[in-house]
Parts: C-alpha cells; structure tokens; sequence
C-alpha cells in the first residue's frame, strides 16, 4: 500500500500538508462530504453566551455590555440608562437624582458606588 512513499514524505515534511489514506476509489465520495460537513459545522459550546460577532460591533451594544457589569443593572436598565444620557461619560457625571429618577433609588446608589469606587 505503500505507493509513492517519496512523493508522500516530500508532501507532508516539506509542504506540511495532510494525507487522508483512503483505500479505494469508493470511499472517497463519503470522505470528500464528511470533510465539508465538519468544516461547514460551527462549535458548540454550551457554556457560552449566545452572542453574536456582530452585536459587538456595534457601539450601543458595548455600552451595553459594559453597563450590565454593574451590579443591579441588566440590558433592559443599560438600555435605559444610555437612551437618557447618551454616553457612558454623561452617566457617570450625572447626579444621584438624575439616575434614580431613570432606574430607581437603589440602582442608582449601585451606580454610583460603582462609579466612585
């Protein structure tokens, strides 16, 4: 089985390229598809927030993101949080009365402990 042994060596050391031993003309067809199924298939990792690249790419989204850090803050507040102030620099400058006023007294105090810590 050993067929073009040189060419095969030349192959894998000196163009570091992979050899799939097949061993008939038959199998290849279901190599071939198994090869592009794996290639085609995204991981799965059940650990991971189901985020997409896309979404980080987006200002508003990594704003978001880095808001929802806070504690007592969570996307629907963050959300809130920059439609009132705009920026993540208006809302650290922004006073006690002026957050509590959008998310309440003690996300406001979370806020704001966060902020000056």
């Amino acid at each position: 089985m050993e067929y073009f042994s040189d060419l095969q060596k030349i192959a894998v050391i000196e163009y570091s390229l992979t050899i799939i031993p097949i061993s008939s003309t038959l199998h290849m067809e279901d190599t071939i598809a198994h090869m592009i199924k794996c290639e085609n298939r995204s991981p799965h990792n059940p650990f991971k927030f189901k985020k997409s690249k896309e979404e980080f790419h987006n200002e508003q989204a990594q704003q978001i993101a880095i808001l929802s850090t806070i504690p007592g803050v969570r996307e629907a507040k963050a959300l809130r949080l920059l439609k009132a102030f705009g920026t993540i620099t208006a809302l650290s400058n922004a006073s006690f009365k002026e957050l509590s006023d959008v998310v309440g007294n003690a996300v406001a105090q979370s806020i704001v402990d966060f902020i000056h810590k």
